[in-house]
Order: structure tokens, then sequence, then C-alpha cells
């Protein structure tokens, strides 16, 4: 069964029509009183999350579910470092880490292991390890590709000079606020 066999009642718009044909159902769970649904889908070709999850979207309204999960299968060969931003974005869906995490890191990929190295102090990327950040992105990319594959999360070298920049904003900032604020105070006391 395809997704437009198991949705009948959705009428999807043309950019997702390739998708849903193209996905196999392999399984449902239903929670009919919680309007919640789960499937694991095998597709031939990698989608994009950001184009599953506005398919998504459209499913819940048509059917008015509470929530539906899709988690994507794929033949293990169409893996490459072009789908960390996915499997990052999947982390971000599962709040398995909170966005913006990842909006400026550098990737060591091999099939062996994967090295993401972020700008951070040593307390973020002990942040990122307490929570088990690496164990859910190696987590991701097995539950969809079928590999193992250890993730490790590192201080990107350059970290020092990202963290001084970061810095300079925040103050930049801090000082912009602080003049509009006498502005605002300098006209109320007129």
């Amino acid at each position: 069964m395809n997704l437009i066999e198991r949705f009948p009642r959705y009428k999807p718009e043309d950019r997702f029509i390739g998708i849903m044909k193209d996905g196999e159902v392999l399984s449902t769970k239903v929670e009919k009183e919680l309007r919640f649904m789960e499937l694991r889908v095998k597709f031939s070709e990698i989608v994009r999350k950001d184009k599953l999850y506005s398919l998504i979207d459209d499913i819940v309204k048509a059917y008015a579910l509470n929530k539906l999960n899709i988690t994507t299968v794929y033949p293990s060969a169409l893996f490459s470092a072009d789908y960390m931003d996915d499997v990052i974005q999947e982390a971000y869906k599962r709040g398995a880490v909170s966005d913006g995490f990842f909006s400026d890191y550098s990737l060591e990929f091999s099939y062996e292991k994967i090295i993401i190295k972020v700008p951070f102090i040593n307390g973020g990327i002990e942040l990122l390890q307490s929570a088990k950040t690496n164990k859910i992105l190696s987590d991701i990319i097995f539950d969809e590709f079928n590999l193992s594959i250890p993730v490790e999360i590192r201080q990107r070298e350059d970290f020092e000079k990202v963290h001084a920049l970061f810095e300079r904003e925040k103050i930049n900032t801090l000082k912009r606020a602080l003049e509009e604020q006498k502005k605002v105070n300098t006209k109320s006391s007129k």
C-alpha cells in the first residue's frame, strides 16, 4: 500500500503526488482516541525533510489529526554527507536538540564515523554530549538507512574566532537596545 492508498481522502498538491505514489507503507500505528498516527514508509529516493513535513502538515489538516509521524526508510546506498542537514532537521523535529545548535557546523564524513564540528565553547559541547545528541543522530541514520554509523560532536578549531564574533554582536545589540531606550526615555520626559 502506498501513501495515496493509505490516505484516500487527501487530495495532494502536484508536488506531493510522486512522493505519495513512491511511499510504500511498511507499518502503521493508530491511536484513535488521541487522533495520532505513526507510519514507517519506504521510499526509493530521498525525500527532503522540509517537503516531507509540509506533506505531513497537509495530511494532518485533511484528516483532523492531532499528530502524524512518518519515519522514512531508504536504501542504504542513498545515504551521503548531503543528507546530514536532514538528519539534523529530524533531530530538531524530535525535540532532541534546540533549533540553531547546528546552524554553523562542519562535517567529516565517512561510513565508519561521522564527525560534526560546532563552534561552541566546552560547555556547549558538554551539553550536547550529556543530551546524547550524537546517539540520537546515529539512531536517525540507523532508522532511515539501516546503517550503524557512530556520530561524534567536537569543538570546531575556529570556535574562538566565532565565539568572539558572537560576543561582539551581543555587545552591539545591547548597545543599540540601550540607545533606543535612552531615546524613548528622552521623548517621554519632554
